[in-house]
């Protein structure tokens, strides 16, 4: 189930939306691979956490495509930053096609706004 219908489902079935969340969080570890959009490691849509290790310069991951007004939480666990990529045809912070985490081990959310805009907390450059 994607990345924000599992919460959404226990929440319609009366659980508090805190508790949803945190049930419906799954952590899994990718390694970041390749340098662009296209080669990216892709997380898993079931990801609620991905870390994210990166031991390559300039290697990276690529969002899940979830649902609208969901996040995802990511968490730089190698030795550089990794770079996020969006999916095709999406934005991160209103214009850039990625996102490089300010350090290695740097975590931070990101949110679908809408079906072509991700944004980051704390908004990354």
């Amino acid at each position: 189930m994607p990345n924000g219908e599992f919460p959404a489902g226990l929440m319609g079935l009366g659980l508090p939306p805190s508790l949803a969340a945190a049930l419906g969080n799954e952590v899994i570890a990718v390694v970041a691979s390749g340098t662009t959009s296209g080669t990216a490691k892709a997380i898993p849509a079931n990801a609620g956490t991905a870390l994210v290790n990166a031991q390559s310069s300039q290697t990276g991951v690529l969002l899940p495509n979830i649902n609208v007004g969901s996040i995802i939480y990511i968490i730089g666990t190698g030795a550089v930053a990794p770079v996020i990529y969006p999916p095709t045809g999406a934005t991160i912070n209103a214009a850039a096609t990625s996102l490089t985490l300010s350090g290695a081990t740097v975590a931070c959310q990101i949110l679908r706004s809408s079906a072509t805009q991700f944004y980051s907390v704390p908004l990354a450059p």
